[in-house]
C-alpha cells in the first residue's frame, strides 16, 4: 500500500513496512556494510532512492525470542519494539556513548543475528497527536525513542555518508525526529 491509502490502516506487528523521514523524504535503509568508526556494527543511512533494504519488520521488545509480541495486532502508541531490517535480520540499534561518523551524536546502526539483539535495539512509538495505547495508521508521523539512552531516530540535511543522510540519535526532540510510513507490504 502506498502512504495516500494508509489513512485507515494499522500498522501490524510482524508486516514489512519503509519508513520515510518527515523533512529529507529519505527512506530509513540499511545493507550489509560495517560502518568505519564507533561499533563498526551494521551501517543503517536514509537513501534518497528506494529498494528492498528499505523494508523493516516491527517487533515487540528485547527478551526471550525473534518476536515478544503477537503478530498480526496492531502495533500502540507508546509500545516498546524493535525494527528489524528484512533483508539483513539486524535490528535497530544505539549504543549510548558511541558517537555518529559525520555529527557525531549518537551513533545508530543495525545489530544482531536473525533478529536477536540486545536492550538497545528497543524503541518507543510516540503517535504524533495520539494518546498512549491507540493504533499507530501509516498516515500518523511518528518518533522512535531508543530507550536507554532517550535519543530520537533523527536525521536532517547536511551530514552525508557516501551520497546517503547520517541516520543518528539526538538527545533533543525537533521536527528532524518525524517519520511516517511510505508502504505497507
Amino acid at each position: 500500500e502506498d502512504n495516500n491509502n494508509m489513512a485507515e490502516i494499522p500498522i501490524r506487528y510482524g508486516v514489512p513496512i519503509k519508513l520515510v523521514h518527515h523533512a529529507t523524504h529519505h527512506s530509513l535503509h540499511s545493507h550489509p556494510h560495517a560502518l568505519g568508526s564507533g561499533t563498526h556494527q551494521q551501517e543503517v543511512t536514509g537513501y534518497g532512492s528506494r529498494d528492498d533494504n528499505d523494508w523493516w519488520i516491527v517487533k515487540g521488545p528485547d527478551g526471550n525470542g525473534p518476536w515478544n509480541c503477537p503478530i498480526g495486532t496492531p502495533v500502540l502508541n507508546h509500545s516498546i519494539i524493535r525494527l528489524e531490517h528484512l533483508a539483513t535480520g539486524k535490528n535497530l540499534h544505539s549504543s549510548p556513548g558511541v558517537h555518529s561518523p559525520s555529527s557525531h551524536q549518537q551513533e545508530i546502526s543495525a545489530f544482531g543475528e536473525h533478529g536477536i539483539g540486545d536492550a538497545n535495539d528497543n524503541w518507543r512509538l510516540e503517535v504524533e497527536g495520539q494518546p498512549p495505547n491507540t493504533p499507530w495508521f501509516g498516515n500518523h508521523h511518528v518518533k522512535f525513542i531508543h530507550v536507554q539512552s532517550n535519543h530520537s531516530l533523527h536525521s536532517h540535511h547536511g551530514h552525508k555518508i557516501r551520497d546517503q543522510q547520517e541516520i543518528t540519535g539526538y538527545d533533543r526532540r525537533d521536527e528532524n525526529d518525524l517519520w511516517t510510513v511510505e508502504r505497507i507490504a
